[in-house]
């Protein structure tokens, strides 16, 4: 529900002295948009962005702000709407992923989908700091 759009890859300007996930910022509209490498933020080694490389626009709100950023991931095979029917809740204890950052499961032409609890990525502390370093929230 966080993610707005799905973006072509386009450069992204670096900006200095900010956290090794914090690639840069890409121009939206006329609007800053900082963006996160995924890879690096799901404790993933970097990697060169491919062809079918994206950036995905989300929306996240911290206290009073609402804050907009771009998630670099390695490809988006489709987009889809769920039903709220259409999805299970995540598998428990014994996973071998963080808990925390799955919202839920469905199941999508014989394939199991894990549904990610983007706003778990990041922290309020961490939203702020990326509105001081990229300028990505408003009140």
């Amino acid at each position: 529900t966080q993610v707005r759009e799905v973006l072509d890859l386009e450069e992204i300007t670096p900006l200095p002295l900010t956290p090794e996930a914090l690639l840069g910022v890409v121009n939206v509209r006329g609007s800053a948009i900082p963006v996160i490498d995924l890879r690096r933020r799901f404790g993933l080694p970097p990697s060169s962005p491919g062809r079918q490389a994206r950036i995905l626009v989300m929306e996240f709100t911290a206290g009073d702000s609402t804050c907009v950023l771009g998630g670099l991931a390695d490809a988006v095979q489709e987009v889809l709407e769920l039903d709220s029917t259409e999805i299970g809740p995540a598998p428990g204890s014994g996973s071998p992923w963080k808990a925390d950052l799955v919202d839920g499961i469905t199941l999508r032409e014989g394939r199991f989908l894990l549904l990610l609890r983007t706003e778990a990525l990041f922290s309020s502390e961490e939203l702020r700091t990326l509105d001081a370093q990229a300028h990505g929230c408003s009140g």
